[in-house]
């Protein structure tokens, strides 16, 4: 399966050195995630390397965890992020409130490798909204940027006759921040450090020739004189000044309620305890309010974009040239269904919603109660036709394309290293499904019991397939059976 993901990639324009690494690191994230999307960035994919330049290569995957990897790939250093969607729309928010748009700028400058019109498409355009934003700094908030920057200028002429070395240090802190605090208060966001000095010159050539007199300097209180002169032109004050944040309340952690401690186990705890329960309310409670409330307004845009896109075969080919005219009217097929908004569409992701007024009539709260109620899967058994984002086996088409005879109707996580998988000999939803148990490899993979194959969508439907057929003649052409 990873050689067919793989095969589907697509790959920026790279010298043969840069080119073999970073094949060499798709495959290698292929063998530890199933991933969504996967978006090369950094100075090599843009052409500007520079001798010790990375590549970095951000991922997309739907699995509960973040990941951060350095390697080396065919002796080229690369970073790979691994992340989920939820996780990257938070720090698109949190870096423009901060001025350090890293995220935004990595994806919006990126070349996509995999995931082409998919979530990772969507979420690059999203990056390019969040750098078009502008926030200027004001009020509060500027003064607490501008005495962040003038501590250390005023510690650093505190100690200059007595610690030169020190006081340099201070000073170089000092000056880089100034220069990120005049950036922010004309709206502009913290460029890379390596971009630092070329942008402040741009806005003000004044100022870029006093950071180049600066850095010249021989002494250090020649370097304190331009120093002062730095903060004279970009935050206006040399130390100390009066300043009031006014009142900031401190946001509660939860609606209501709180854990019995502080510790992450106590907290999963507590919200597994709502959830088996069936205490949704409670649950709802257990989570931050501004990021579920945001979570589940994200969720119904999706299923009501999602439910008005048409599916097209020209579509479906874009995205699978290699698919099969089979395939491509199953998929055409189910989508077209889909967008009909019946109500099991509805509750493979909210409970009790059967359309789109219903889903727009819930409040923020509402909606998050439906979904925690929803993917609770303990009681709930999806049928799913086995929709993969990348071609299939051709063993596998011959009943994909007809009514299906094995199927997988849902899973139930009962701990990070644990999960149920419910299975059904036959398409529709009647009789008791089989189970069996999978745990997770220390690569973070779900590993089934021999004879089984499994595959992820989005990372949420489990499929378990039979055993390939032999290839002896007497099978040809037989549906895949169970062990």
């Amino acid at each position: 399966m990873n050689d067919e993901v793989f095969a589907h990639c697509r790959w920026p324009d790279l010298g043969p050195k840069h080119d073999r690494a970073l094949k060499s690191a798709v495959a290698w994230v292929l063998g530890v995630t199933e991933p969504l999307g996967i978006v090369a960035t950094g100075t090599i994919v843009r052409g500007e390397a520079h001798a010790s330049s990375d590549i970095d290569l951000y991922v997309l995957h739907e699995a509960p965890y973040r990941r951060r990897v350095q390697r080396f790939f065919e002796g080229v250093p690369t970073e790979i992020f691994i992340n989920s969607p939820d996780a990257v729309r938070s720090y698109f928010e949190t870096e423009h409130r901060t001025g350090r748009r890293i995220t935004a700028h990595m994806l919006a400058t990126g070349f996509i490798v995999l995931g082409q019109e998919s979530e990772m498409e969507r979420l690059c355009d999203e990056a390019r909204s969040w750098l078009e934003l502008s926030e200027v700094l004001q009020g509060p908030k500027a003064d607490a940027a501008r005495y962040a920057a003038a501590t250390p200028l005023e510690d650093a002429a505190d100690i200059i006759e007595s610690d030169e070395v020190n006081a340099s240090l201070l000073l170089h802190r000092a000056v880089t921040q100034m220069l990120e605090c005049r950036l922010r208060l004309d709206g502009r966001p913290v460029p890379r450090a390596k971009a630092l000095v070329a942008e402040v010159t741009a806005l003000d050539p004044e100022l870029g020739r006093l950071v180049r007199q600066f850095t010249a300097a021989g002494t250090a209180a020649e370097r304190l004189e331009v120093a002062h002169q730095v903060s004279d032109r970009t935050i206006g004050v040399r130390g100390f000044f009066e300043w009031d944040s006014g009142q900031d309340p401190t946001p509660p952690r939860f609606v209501s309620g709180t854990w019995p401690d502080d510790s992450p186990e106590a907290a999963i705890a507590s919200y597994l305890a709502a959830t088996y329960e069936e205490r949704w309310d409670d649950a709802v409670d257990l989570i931050q309010t501004e990021a579920g409330e945001r979570h589940a307004l994200d969720r119904r845009r999706f299923f009501l974009e999602r439910n008005s896109r048409e599916v097209t075969p020209e579509h479906y080919r874009r995205r699978h040239p290699d698919a099969s005219p089979e395939v491509v009217e199953w998929h055409v097929a189910k989508a077209a269904e889909s967008r009909a908004t019946r109500p099991g569409d509805w509750e493979e992701a909210f409970a009790g919603v059967h359309n789109d007024e219903e889903l727009r009539a819930l409040d923020a709260r509402g909606l998050l109660r439906a979904l925690i109620e929803a993917v609770d899967l303990r009681y709930r058994f999806r049928i799913t036709y086995g929709a993969l984002g990348w071609p299939i086996p051709d063993h596998m088409v011959r009943y994909m394309t007809r009514e299906p005879t094995l199927h997988i109707v849902g899973h139930l996580l009962e701990s990070p290293d644990r999960a149920i998988v419910c299975y059904r000999a036959g398409g529709g939803p009647t009789g008791e499904p089989e189970v069996i148990e999978m745990t997770r490899h220390p690569s973070g993979r779900w590993q089934l019991p021999p004879g089984h194959r499994l595959a992820l969508q989005g990372g949420k439907s489990v499929f378990v397939y039979a055993p390939e057929p032999p290839a002896d003649e007497s099978r040809a052409g037989a549906e895949p059976t169970q062990d």
